[in-house]
């Protein structure tokens, strides 16, 4: 029977060894939810009208970006499907999840059956006309 004894760790390879683990305790997190049900994102025919005149305005700019736009939104509600929690609050049950290659965000709500998105929006936009669809979807 083989034995061996394990070095005493210092006290820095300790504190690299707890954030490993509290890393690797976040990523199970993540991996246990990822099985549960998907949830539906219903798209509201507003932020569907803003999501086809950005893409025409896109597809004006260069052919071709638009759908590239139409694709990096696709991928985008893949991602609220598996982690709907995953960006931050905006404004009480809103979320925001900004585009990675584009300068659009995503303003969407999070309820218990389904994922609402509000709207698709510029990032330049003044603060003000974001708050607009927030306040007509409560």
């Amino acid at each position: 029977m083989l034995s061996w004894k394990r070095e005493p760790r210092s006290k820095e390879r300790r504190r690299t060894q707890e954030k490993k683990s509290r890393h690797n305790d976040r990523v199970d997190y993540c991996r246990v939810h990822a099985n549960c049900a998907l949830l539906t994102v219903f798209i509201r025919p507003e932020a569907a009208d803003d999501a086809s005149r950005a893409r025409r305005w896109l597809e004006s700019v260069r052919p071709g970006l638009g759908a590239d736009f139409q694709a990096e939104l696709g991928d985008l509600f893949d991602r609220l499907q598996r982690q709907p929690a995953l960006y931050p609050a905006l404004h009480r049950d809103c979320r925001r999840a900004v585009l990675r290659r584009f300068d659009y965000s995503v303003v969407y709500r999070l309820l218990p059956d389904r994922i609402q998105v509000i709207g698709v929006l510029h990032c330049r936009l003044n603060p003000a006309v974001m708050q607009a669809p927030i306040a007509l979807s409560h």
